[in-house]
């Protein structure tokens, strides 16, 4: 199943120009105002074999150096689920959870780990479970639940990326198993990092996406308290 997977599932991220210039400039300024990580959602679909994100947003949320929460998860959630909604736009469109390190390195934390368990994969999880169990008939039987897209960040300009998956298979005496595949993104790049090398006309580019985004991350961004 896993071999199966990996060759029908997109298998790189690409972002567009502005998504890319707007993570970078959302973790430099998260990072010179405030020493902190921040977050974010994406807006993801599948094209020729890539994952494409084409928007993405920042989240009302408290902050510290390695730790990032979304104001009031659960409303949150329930409130930008009902403005898109307004829009035409399905929550399960969003399925990038975009952070930033700071000036650190762009690894994978045991944080990260921890809020891509306990936060995103409980939700897929959920959604798997109400295909297992439907009772209206109106939900089909599906094998997949995701993906789930992480993306790390930092205020070089430095990115990566994975993807999850929840899936099902049968063992060898026919007893259903629940499995995650991860896999790790090449993410298509605009720009080559550090951003102070790039060219004049990039430059002038991304500080503008910086100056706009940076007021964004003002309004949004509070410190969180040990």
């Amino acid at each position: 199943m896993d071999n199966n997977l990996r060759i029908l599932l997109p298998d790189k991220l690409e972002l567009s120009r502005e998504v890319e210039a707007d993570i970078w400039a959302a973790s430099a300024a998260a990072s010179n105002l405030f020493s902190s990580e921040i977050s974010g959602l994406g807006r993801i679909e599948e094209k020729d074999s890539r994952f494409y994100c084409s928007e993405i947003m920042i989240a009302e949320q408290k902050s510290r150096v390695e730790e990032t929460r979304f104001r009031d998860e659960g409303r949150w959630f329930q409130e930008f689920s009902a403005n898109i909604t307004q829009k035409g736009i399905s929550l399960s469109e969003f399925r990038m959870w975009w952070h930033s390190h700071g000036r650190a390195s762009v690894g994978y934390s045991s944080r990260d780990w921890e809020t891509i368990t306990e936060v995103f994969l409980k939700s897929m999880l959920n959604d798997l479970h109400a295909s297992l169990y439907s009772k209206n008939g109106f939900v089909p039987e599906r094998t997949v639940s995701g993906p789930l897209i992480s993306l790390v960040a930092n205020a070089r300009g430095e990115m990566t990326a994975r993807c999850d998956f929840l899936y099902r298979r049968k063992d060898e005496n026919g007893a259903e198993l629940l499995n995650l595949l991860t896999l790790y993104l090449p993410v298509m790049r605009n720009f080559s990092p550090p951003f102070d090398n790039i060219l004049l006309e990039d430059q002038d580019f991304l500080k503008k996406r910086y100056a706009l985004i940076s007021e964004e991350v003002k309004r949004k961004v509070g410190r969180l308290r040990r």
